[in-house]
């Protein structure tokens, strides 16, 4: 069976300022609650890939990726996030909790993604008009294509080179992945690619674990 991924849309304008709360995140945390819509059936599901995406009058980007810790539930959001609502806070809508993998920044705007053919033609991205709701599912061919132009667009921002220093790995994941990488898993050999991304430094980083410990 097929498990697909998830492009989460959130709107900017109206809802919540994603890509400035993903800059803001507390030092030491790597989740953030989202509102995943309202439809049942198409909800963020546990422990998939979820690509982050923000809407707005100003454009559409690609900010982040991350994995869906806790599925929706009625829950508030954390007070660190409240800054950044756009929509008075509702303790009892449902939320759902994502671990940040990736924070992209800049962001990787719907122009950039469109440059890839593959992209352009996958439901949700080759869209012109903005699209209505909240969670779409990603097959792994279109994952694999986005995972692809991260890694090329993070490089290309931050001018680092092809090798990317051991110090920036391991943000991905909480586990050994020296020990359980499997190549021939399709999840984990995508993982594996991101994981060799890193960021710019400074104070807008997502931090990387620490080595020699969970």
């Amino acid at each position: 069976m097929v498990m697909n991924d998830f492009v989460l849309q959130i709107k900017c304008d109206t809802k919540f300022r994603l890509h400035e709360a993903l800059r803001h995140i507390p030092e030491g945390e790597r989740e953030i609650t989202l509102n995943d819509g309202s439809d049942d059936r198409r909800r963020l599901h546990q422990d998939r890939r979820v690509y982050l995406w923000e809407a707005g009058a100003g454009g559409r980007d690609l900010v982040g990726t991350g994995t869906v810790l806790a599925e929706r539930n009625p829950r508030p959001m954390p007070n660190w996030q409240h800054a950044f609502l756009q929509e008075p806070h509702d303790p009892s809508q449902k939320k759902a909790v994502i671990r940040v993998d990736v924070r992209l920044d800049p962001p990787v705007s719907r122009a950039q993604v469109l440059k890839d053919p593959q992209l352009a033609a996958a439901p949700f991205f080759g869209n012109s008009r903005n699209v209505q709701g909240a969670v779409f599912k990603v097959e792994p061919r279109t994952a694999a294509a986005l995972d692809r132009l991260i890694e090329c667009e993070t490089r290309r921002a931050d001018g680092f080179a092809k090798e990317v220093p051991v110090q920036f790995l391991d943000i991905v994941s909480h586990v050994d992945w020296d020990s359980l990488f499997d190549p021939n898993d399709e999840q984990d050999a995508r993982l594996w690619q991101l994981r060799a991304i890193a960021f710019r430094s400074g104070p807008t980083a997502v931090p990387a674990r620490p080595t020699g410990g969970v």
